[in-house]
């Protein structure tokens, strides 16, 4: 028997499915925003209004820490390996901690 459709939002590139999957994932830790960088700073995908993705993502991948403030934000950065390529998230003013998003992002960014 075929199981139901999880997801209600699908997309068929794989930045469009690295966006949802971010504004899923900032909606559940109550951020305000979420950038998914390279490790030398390039965003690939983000997700949020009113803050500067491309700053927040290069601050999350430069700044070698796991918490840090910025332009009145307090910044959560998670660091991890996908398909042998350095990948940073980073948080803007999350209520909760970045949920591990590697399997995810492992099979949408093959």
């Amino acid at each position: 028997m075929a199981q139901p459709e999880r997801r209600t939002l699908r997309s068929n590139s794989a930045y469009g499915a690295a966006q949802l999957l971010l504004e899923t994932v900032r909606i559940r830790i109550g951020s305000s925003a979420l950038a998914l960088t390279t490790h030398d700073g390039l965003l690939v995908a983000g997700a949020g209004r009113n803050v500067d993705l491309e700053g927040i993502g290069a601050i999350g991948a430069s700044c070698h820490k796991a918490q840090v403030n910025w332009g009145g934000h307090a910044l959560q950065i998670s660091s991890f390996v996908v398909n042998g390529a350095r990948l940073f998230v980073t948080a803007a003013g999350a209520k909760s901690p970045i949920p591990s998003m590697e399997p995810d992002l492992a099979r949408i960014l093959r």
